[in-house]
């Protein structure tokens, strides 16, 4: 009995003291989440050591993954980044360019041929520039003025999502157009604003597909010495930049090759009786006259020298005048007038240019500058398609600096010839061949250098 009672009496004392130590515990076991749980939260930042499970945070390492952000993120800052702003083409919107040329008036068959180039050129080129954007042209009416050039720049600079024009038509329109284009970073690429000034201005968004005349007027004038052997001339002009600055330059060439200009005198535009000015040459004989403008006047002037004695002064004008409308104005009187124009028939492809001209209801008779504003189109779109860019939102951001530099590093081989721009937005001067015209039974024939006979290149 009594060792039954020690013993239990022994167990009793074992289980209080196992109780004892287990409560004496507690405490420093209530201790241990206090102050380990920072480190227990510790451990799961070293549990970061799986951040190599970070890795595949660097699994935004995949941000290669990023390359399309960053023909995202990048594109975004980049756009940001142009120090002349940037055009945003929201998605399923299209890319807005104008057309500025003379689309009503005398001069509307040149106008609209020109928003015809350009709109093919836009069918043929401007399709995904990136992906679902393509270029959407529209014209606007310059009226082959100062005025209208101003008011199509104004509208144009007024609406931020116009990326460029093709345009002025004149450079009447082209030169204060373009200084209103030039201050709202508008890039600009004229297919017939041919006079000296246009580029001499040294505009960077400034360019044309058109030759300039520091080139034409010395071949119009070796031309009057050297093929028709005349040693005497009077050079008439319209007061505009494009036929002043021509007329001045035949003038100058023409002097440097020992021949004598006998009158230097302006008509106005719109004027439909210049006998006045024309009885003034008279009196001084000279065997050709020089014209400096646009057909409407070139006609009244054809008409008219016979009447004081100048029917055999020989009328020779230049691209103004190059128009059928010429013949229509002018009547029989247009008959052995020239002109000159600097070529747009070089490139390989210009028969085909011709025939998907007649297939959009145009003729080939009344194509002058269309194949520059096609070519500048063609330029226009390739320049877009390396400087557009995807933002994350889906829309096209198109940095205007950017595009400005672009256009002036874009090199075709247009339906015009090979074409490009130097630091002044003209095409190089062997890039432009210029050739004469003579008014022959009621069309222009190419008389010099004589025409390649059909199906052969023209040089």
């Amino acid at each position: 009995m009594f060792q039954k009672r020690s013993l239990y009496l022994a167990v009793l004392l074992l289980t209080l003291a196992l109780m004892a130590s287990a409560c004496g515990g507690a405490p420093p076991a209530t201790n241990v989440p206090a102050t380990n749980a920072p480190a227990a939260t510790n451990a799961p930042a070293a549990t970061n050591a799986p951040a190599a499970t970070n890795a595949p945070a660097a699994t935004n390492a995949p941000a290669a993954t990023n390359a399309p952000a960053s023909t995202t993120a990048p594109t975004t800052a980049a756009a940001a980044a142009d120090d002349w702003g940037t055009v945003t083409v929201k998605k399923g919107d299209t890319i807005k360019v104008v057309v500025g040329a003379a689309l009503s008036g005398d001069l509307a068959s040149f106008g609209q041929d020109i928003l015809l180039g350009a709109q093919l050129g836009a069918a043929d080129f401007g399709k995904d520039i990136a992906p679902g954007f393509n270029i959407e042209v529209s014209g606007e009416d310059d009226l082959c003025s100062g005025q209208g050039g101003t008011a199509v720049a104004n509208k144009v600079a007024a609406n931020p999502q116009v990326v460029a024009v093709i345009g002025m038509m004149c450079s009447g329109s082209e030169i204060p157009g373009t200084d209103i284009l030039d201050k709202a970073h508008i890039v600009s690429i004229s297919p017939s604003a041919t006079a000296i000034q246009v580029t001499a201005r040294g505009l960077e968004t400034v360019n044309r597909t058109a030759f300039n005349d520091k080139v034409q007027a010395p071949f119009d004038a070796d031309f009057l010495t050297k093929q028709l052997k005349v040693t005497t001339i009077a050079v008439i002009h319209d007061g505009s930049p494009y036929g002043q600055g021509l007329a001045q330059g035949v003038k100058d060439a023409f002097e440097k090759n020992g021949g004598k200009v006998t009158d230097f005198e302006a008509v106005t535009v719109g004027e439909k009786d210049f006998r006045a000015t024309l009885t003034k040459i008279a009196a001084n004989k000279p065997q050709a006259i020089f014209f400096g403008g646009f057909h409407p006047e070139a006609a009244v002037l054809v008409t008219q020298k016979a009447e004081v004695g100048l029917k055999d002064a020989t009328l020779m004008s230049a691209d103004g005048t190059y128009s059928p409308k010429y013949f229509d104005e002018a009547k029989d009187a247009a008959e052995g007038t020239y002109a000159s124009f600097g070529s747009s028939q070089q490139g390989s492809t210009y028969p085909d240019f011709v025939k998907k001209i007649v297939a959009k209801g145009g003729k080939a008779d009344n194509i002058v500058f269309s194949p520059q504003a096609y070519d500048a189109t063609h330029i226009l779109a390739l320049a877009l398609k390396s400087v557009a860019k995807v933002d994350a939102s889906g829309n096209l951001t198109i940095g205007r600096h950017a595009l400005a530099k672009a256009v002036r590093a874009v090199k075709i081989d247009g339906v015009t010839g090979p074409t490009a721009f130097d630091n002044t937005g003209d095409r190089p001067p062997e890039s432009t061949n210029v050739v004469i015209f003579k008014a022959t039974g009621g069309k222009w024939v190419q008389t010099f250098p004589p025409a390649a006979p059909a199906g052969t290149a023209t040089p």
